[in-house]
């Protein structure tokens, strides 16, 4: 769906003090109708208004436009100082109005949650040092690359182009590069790495976030938004202009959310007059991501009159300049997107852990490897957009009484802003992926009469992905579930063999249960441990002969992902006089007939007044034609009546003896005391 963005401003609402009334007279405006905001025109016969052709004047900064406009008087006035008192009511002369409105396209932007492979050395480390001392991973293959360079190839892939900090860059090669294959990082990747570990082809990390921006239009304005500040090497200082200063807040409606917000705005006026565009040092806590590299004081000089030059001429081709594009068409602003905002916080912070600028007039994907494992974040993700709004003037008003109108100057001067507009938020995890059931097998030793041996191993075999696959089968199991729900933004998950368990948990219950929730509090043992390979994953339960026992069994992965239970087995040591053997099957809850019988009592009872309890006593009516006038006393002749009075009504079935009672109380309404 499109996201109509509309300024707070040119909402009519009903307290409208300050706004632009005569827009709501005679131009196109927006109201409230219903909690949705609709579009309005407005036809007051009383005003006809006659604008003649804009003049441009390029004498500013930016080029801006006047127009003279003349207001007739409607046939139907009769009073022209009413009538000019009246229009000069409906704004404020000189007073600067706003119109931002534009239509954005739709965006697609993604966050998904990418596991690759186990590393759990690395995994625990991620959650003893802080998350943005780890190393980064970068954009993906699509920036330049230079091939000559040592492994140059897959360094700018997967460092260097996307990263300003070329040092950096440089002393990472030496951890992540050899033979032009990534080295496994796994623990070592902050100490010296051992020189002998085994490349890693194809895994630059073990898991990650992965920020897909992508908006259609992107596709339409990459060549504008190149031109005016790719090419010109100012998106660097743009974004930091954006970061390092403060903006306004200015209430949008923003149709995407369905709601009134205030966004952030900045002033391209404001940047380029204030702003330091020939010099540019990154801060500690800053990172621009961006395909060029940065210019010289010398060059900067130049470019930053080069990006005006540009910048005017965008203005002179794409503003809406006349009074009738704004006010009565309500044409849309031109708009671009010059780039990306992502703000990720942990849970239930209110400040951001970090903060990513992706410059790029192209859609692309941003990794984020600095995350604390099992941990969930908070993505933010704003797409930068310029818009080529409005601020406007009502100015030099003269009346002419004699000609009945009335002639002001409209003056149209561009609003150039940057908007953070939301386009995605979304809580994300990195964190286990749940292993299927594990494989159980039962066995008794020979001649070992008190003792059942469980051999258990990991499923090699996934399962099938089905709704609703990963439920709840004790209390705590929605602390797994709703990790891997946000994982995996789905609630039809996704099993994996890649996460290697060797922790089971054993439950088992001595009576036949009725349900999984008779296992809950009959935990058995816990074996294994994480971060430990087992090579015998075996347990041997003490049991007594000729009683049956009720397991189940669920793995865990290093992080505390349980899988689902397997099949509740029931187990038996059968003694004879020489022997000992072990049965077991697969054990089946008895169904439960939750089926009822019933039969509708109206087909065998009916309980309503005789006649004599409802005829009319004609020794108290006069007149028939005119019943409408009596209240109910003159109902029933009958000498002992039942109305108001309650009986006891009592059924006994002849089959059981079962007796029902009814408490019935007979009531007697008048119908011309009711109300219609």
């Amino acid at each position: 769906m499109s996201n109509r963005v509309i300024d707070g401003s040119s909402i009519f609402t009903g307290n409208d003090i300050g706004k632009d009334g005569l827009r709501k007279q005679v131009g196109t405006f927006y109201e409230i109708i219903s909690g949705s905001v609709v579009t309005s025109v407005g036809q007051n016969p009383d005003y006809i208004l006659i604008p003649s052709l804009p003049g441009r004047d390029e004498t500013g900064l930016l080029p801006f436009y006047t127009q003279r406009i003349m207001v007739r008087t409607g046939s139907q006035v009769e009073d022209y100082n009413t009538w000019a008192s009246s229009f000069r009511s409906l704004f404020v002369q000189n007073a600067e109005y706003i119109d931002h409105y534009s239509v954005m396209q739709n965006d697609y932007s993604s966050i998904q949650a990418i596991n690759l492979y186990e590393s759990y050395g690395y995994e625990s480390l991620s959650k003893t040092v802080p998350p943005l001392s780890l190393l980064n991973i970068h954009d993906q293959d699509d920036f330049p690359v230079d091939v000559a360079a040592p492994a140059g190839y897959q360094m700018q892939q997967f460092l260097d182009q996307f990263s300003i900090n070329n040092v950096e860059a440089t002393m990472r090669q030496n951890l992540f590069f050899a033979s032009e294959k990534i080295k496994d990082i796994k623990i070592g990747h902050i100490f010296p790495l051992d020189p002998n570990i085994q490349n890693q082809p194809n895994k630059p990390y073990n898991s990650f976030i992965k920020i897909n921006t992508n908006s259609e239009a992107l596709a339409s304005d990459i060549g504008k938004q190149k031109e005016l500040f790719y090419e010109t090497k100012m998106l660097n200082k743009l974004f930091s202009f954006l970061k390092r200063t403060d903006g306004s807040g200015l209430d949008f409606y923003l149709e995407s959310e369905s709601e009134m917000q205030q966004v952030n705005v900045k002033g391209f006026v404001d940047f380029i007059s204030n702003y330091n565009l020939i010099t540019f040092s990154p801060e500690d806590d800053e990172k621009y991501y961006k395909d060029f590299e940065e210019a010289s004081t010398f060059e900067s000089q130049f470019l930053r009159l080069e990006m005006l030059s540009r910048v005017r001429d965008f203005v002179n081709d794409n503003m809406r300049a006349r009074f009738e594009n704004i006010l009565l068409d309500g044409d849309t602003s031109p708009t671009l997107i010059i780039g990306y905002k992502i703000e990720k916080y942990t849970q239930t912070g209110t400040r951001p852990v970090q903060t990513v600028y992706v410059m790029t007039p192209e859609n692309r994907n941003f990794y984020d490897s600095l995350l604390s494992y099992d941990t969930t974040y908070r993505y933010e993700i704003k797409a930068i957009t310029l818009i080529l709004g409005n601020s406007y003037s009502y100015t030099n008003i003269e009346e002419n009484e004699e000609e009945g109108n009335i002639m002001l100057t409209f003056v149209n001067r561009p609003s150039l802003q940057m908007l953070e507009i939301p386009v995605l938020t979304q809580d994300s995890i990195i964190t286990d992926i749940p292993n299927p059931p594990p494989e159980v097998v039962f066995f008794n030793e020979r001649g070992n009469k008190n003792e059942v041996v469980v051999v258990l191993d990991q499923a090699t075999i996934v399962e099938n992905s089905s709704p609703n696959n990963y439920p709840i089968y004790f209390s705590g199991d929605y602390v797994s579930q709703n990790k891997v729900f946000r994982q995996q933004q789905d609630t039809q998950i996704q099993f994996s063999t890649i996460y290697t368990s060797n922790i089971y948990e054993i439950y088992r219950v001595d009576e036949k249960p009725k349900g999984y929730a008779d296992f809950e509090n009959n935990l058995l043992t816990i074996i294994g441990e994480a971060g430990v390979e087992q090579t015998d994953n075996l347990f041997r339960d003490l049991v007594v002969p000729h009683r049956k026992y009720y397991y189940l069994v669920r793995t865990l992965t290093n992080f505390g992902i349980h899988s689902n239970p397997t099949k509740i087995y029931e187990v038996e040591i059968i003694q004879d006089s020489d022997e000992t053997y072990l049965v077991y099957e697969e054990f089946k809850f008895e169904t439960v007939n939750n089926t009822s019988e019933t039969k509708l009592f109206k087909k065998f009872l009916q309980i309503k007044p005789s006649l004599p309890q409802v005829a009319f006593d004609r020794d108290q009516i006069n007149d028939l034609s005119t019943t409408d006038i009596y209240n109910t006393s003159v109902v029933g002749t009958d000498q002992d009546l039942v109305w108001g009075r309650q009986f006891k009504i009592r059924v006994t079935s002849k089959k059981t003896g079962k007796k029902i009672d009814l408490n019935v109380t007979f009531n007697l309404v008048d119908e011309n005391t009711q109300p219609i």
